[in-house]
């Protein structure tokens, strides 16, 4: 077992879910739980490839996952994914969803979004909203390599973007809202593309990997995070 690993397991007071998306199996990414592979998909160049058009993953959350009631997430949540985007992410003037359960999609719904926008200015945005209070932070891209984002937050400190293990946008206050409620749809959880299949919002982009978090990282925990699942 490496240094880094057992870093992680001494500091984690629960185990992350991690998804590889290496391998398709019988039309669906293994996992717990597994995604369904949706549209032209294919694994290619060390991640799989979503052509922005027609790919998509998707699976169901059950109602309390922290992910779609991110008030369940008393210690916080955060997630850590491997991607890479090509100058084609530019272009995007409406927002193009790497991860949806519905926060920004409805605007009536709890949940996590990350997603581009106007690539040339702002980039990759992600948004947690919870039944009362929603936050946003935005970061700019980098293109034609593999980054690795982690997206931190807690309700009492608010939400953080690192790039490559180091802290680059936050919001620690957020902006208060009321009667959001999680996602009712199946599915609720989409890689690829917005919730709903409302609008012409896929995007083409390579992921490699998705970490999931059952509590806030500390500052001293996002390097070796980056450093471990960057590689692994």
């Amino acid at each position: 077992m490496s240094e880094l690993c057992v870093l992680l397991e001494v500091n984690l007071r629960w185990s992350p879910y991690f998804w590889s998306f290496l391998t398709i199996v019988n039309g669906k990414i293994p996992g717990h739980p597994p995604f369904i592979v949706n549209g032209h998909v294919e694994v290619v160049d060390g991640g799989l490839y979503f052509d922005g058009i027609t790919a998509f993953l998707s699976t169901r959350l059950v109602p309390t996952n922290i992910l779609s009631d991110p008030d369940m997430a008393k210690e916080g949540l955060a997630f850590g994914i491997k991607l890479r985007f090509d100058e084609t992410a530019k272009e995007y003037d409406t927002p193009r969803y790497v991860l949806d359960t519905e926060a920004l999609t409805s605007g009536g719904k709890t949940g996590v979004s990350l997603y581009v926008l106007n690539g040339k200015l702002i980039g990759m945005i992600a948004e947690i909203a919870t039944s009362s209070m929603k936050w946003k932070a935005e970061i700019n891209l980098i293109y034609d390599k593999w980054l690795y984002i982690i997206v931190n937050w807690k309700p009492t400190s608010g939400l953080f973007i690192a790039l490559d293990g180091f802290p680059k946008s936050s919001d620690p206050k957020g902006s208060p809202v009321t009667g959001l409620q999680p996602s009712t749809i199946n599915p609720n959880f989409c890689l690829g593309r917005n919730v709903g299949g409302a609008g012409f919002y896929f995007t083409k982009f390579s992921l490699a990997s998705l970490v999931v978090f059952k509590e806030f990282l500390s500052d001293s925990l996002l390097y070796p995070v980056y450093s471990y699942y960057h590689s692994n």
